[in-house]
């Protein structure tokens, strides 16, 4: 067995609705971007995740206030 230190992170939920009647969006894809970072870190996504039938998503990112291992 290999012990591996993970990052710690946080989880970002919400939900995707229609702006009229709030109908959910199912399989929008959500995307997060650094927007402190420059350069080609920049243009990397750093999670994606995709709504679900009711709208709903999650997603887990390495928690900015905590250096990585």
């Amino acid at each position: 067995l290999v012990d591996v230190a993970l990052p710690t992170a946080v989880q970002l939920s919400g939900r995707v609705a229609r702006s009229v009647g709030g109908a959910a969006i199912s399989g929008a894809v959500i995307t997060l971007y650094c927007s402190g970072c420059g350069g080609i870190a920049a243009q990397r996504p750093i999670a994606t995740a995709v709504s679900a039938p009711v709208g709903t998503f999650r997603l887990a990112v390495p928690d900015p206030g905590v250096a990585s291992p």
